[in-house]
């Protein structure tokens, strides 16, 4: 019966490779979504392109070690293929993630796309191991055409989804020059209008399809990762030294202490050590390394990853680490620091100087932009008190001056760059790109962006402003006297 499971779960792994390497004949799997990549910023599709490839990678390394540990688990001495300590620990602990930090990616719509999409396909995967590519490609957008139209009820439901995509494929502006950067703005705020509800539409399917398709990624390498370690932790592991001692897992717990877990020695002699332990205690502490105190007292640090390397099959075809080659082994292992210092400070020189354009970009613009945020202001208040049908002496005085009051607000967005309107719209995305970015979350950086927040738009978090500017523009832009 045993072997009867283990040729289940063979078989199992066998299927997901063959449905991965459909996926990998696809590349990133969006060559049918060339829309969701026209607004990408250069240095996003070069992480998207990143993460799939590494994604794609360890889930082939993770389908290995599902075939080996199950075959391990249910066969047991049977088994007669090797182990790798070092893809297992690849497998397990690789931690690559890309972050969808566009308010249209947080949205609840999104989420309800997302769940319709992936809530079956994902639960089969669970229990079979198996993902059918194609299969789930096919009805992507049969299945959003029908999502959207239950999930956008009214106008006002349009508009806001609307919105979100305008705001998320401005991300594109900063990179651009000042002909193209007007040219995408024009196009992109042209997507609300009524005569182009189809290509809005197109534009809202692929920007969900990409990232939904990407996100299953994670959660299929989750997922082998939460079934590795369920074998791992049946999985025993014999530690032995030809020397007497005691050996110590020393690992980080996620407040930063420092915790110990003890592996007993079993060995009937004083001479020598024998302990045993699961698989998975050597994979699943944070920052952890093995410390074998020899009789004298004296400690010796071995690095978890040189410990994985060092697993190996003993006659009985069960796991064992032989820890005298690496008691005998010198610290050696740490190549090159100087040229990983150099790189650090390469790599800090740099983030400073991309804040210092920040900082200074701040100082020339933040008063330009101060006075249109607030003319902005003035007419985001008329449009609110006009949707409430509500006339008073603000509106009426509005209304009287509107010609005038848009030619003065396009005069001040012409003076501010050359491409007046877009200009503006790439000032303000560079700080919420910022805000959403590693440079942002240090303390320079959270200075810089807490300085635009303050001074430029009122106190709004960039997000909010952000989405309250495109749509301000937006509506600017197309202003009936």
């Amino acid at each position: 019966m045993r072997k009867l499971i283990a040729i289940f779960i063979i078989c199992s792994t066998i299927l997901y490779g063959i449905m991965l390497c459909y996926a990998d004949e696809q590349g990133s799997g969006l060559k049918d979504l060339p829309l969701a990549s026209r607004y990408e910023t250069k240095q996003a599709l070069e992480e998207l392109n990143d993460f799939t490839a590494e994604a794609e990678s360890i889930l082939a390394e993770q389908k290995v070690n599902l075939d080996t540990l199950g075959s391990l688990y249910y066969l047991g001495y049977d088994y007669k293929s090797s182990f790798d300590g070092s893809s297992l620990e690849d497998s397990m602990n690789w931690n690559g993630y890309f972050e969808a930090d566009s308010p249209i990616y947080k949205s609840e719509i999104y989420k309800g796309y997302y769940k319709l999409r992936t809530e079956k396909p994902l639960l089969r995967y669970r229990n079979s191991l198996s993902f059918d590519y194609e299969a789930f490609i096919k009805p992507a957008r049969q299945e959003f055409d029908s999502y959207i139209r239950s999930a956008v009820k009214s106008e006002a439901d349009r508009t806001k989804l609307v919105v979100l995509l305008q705001e998320k494929l401005t991300d594109k502006l900063p990179e651009l020059e000042t002909a193209e950067r007007k040219a995408a703005l024009d196009e992109i705020y042209s997507l609300r209008l009524p005569e182009n509800a189809a290509l809005c539409n197109d534009y809202i399917y692929q920007v969900f399809e990409s990232r939904v398709r990407t996100e299953v990624l994670m959660q299929m390498l989750e997922i082998n990762k939460a079934s590795l370690g369920e074998f791992a932790s049946d999985i025993a592991i014999n530690i032995s030294a030809q020397t007497k001692g005691s050996l110590l897992i020393k690992y980080k717990n996620t407040d930063g202490t420092e915790a110990v877990v003890q592996i007993l020695n079993t060995a009937k002699d004083d001479s020598s050590y024998c302990g045993f332990t699961v698989l998975y205690e050597l994979f699943g502490k944070k920052d952890s390394s093995l410390v074998f105190v020899d009789g004298s007292g004296q400690e010796h640090i071995i690095e978890m990853s040189r410990a994985l390397k060092a697993i190996s099959l003993d006659d009985r075809r069960y796991l064992q680490l032989e820890l005298d080659g690496l008691l005998e082994l010198k610290e050696d292992a740490v190549k090159n620091p100087d040229n990983t210092e150099q790189t650090g400070d390469k790599d800090l020189k740099q983030d400073e100087e991309q804040l210092k354009e920040f900082e200074t970009l701040h100082s020339r613009k933040a008063a330009e932009a101060q006075v249109i945020i607030k003319e902005l202001n003035r007419y985001s208040i008329y449009l609110e008190l006009k949707s409430k049908n509500i006339q008073n002496s603000f509106t009426r005085s509005f209304e009287a001056q509107n010609k005038l009051w848009k030619a003065a607000v396009e005069a001040r967005l012409k003076s501010f760059g050359p491409g007046g309107m877009a200009d503006f719209a790439s000032y303000i995305k560079q700080f919420v790109l910022l805000s959403r970015s590693e440079l942002g979350q240090t303390e320079r950086g959270r200075i810089i962006t807490a300085r635009f927040r303050n001074s430029v738009v009122q106190f709004r978090q960039p997000d909010e402003s952000s989405l309250w500017i495109t749509d301000m523009l937006y509506s600017l832009k197309y202003m009936k006297p």
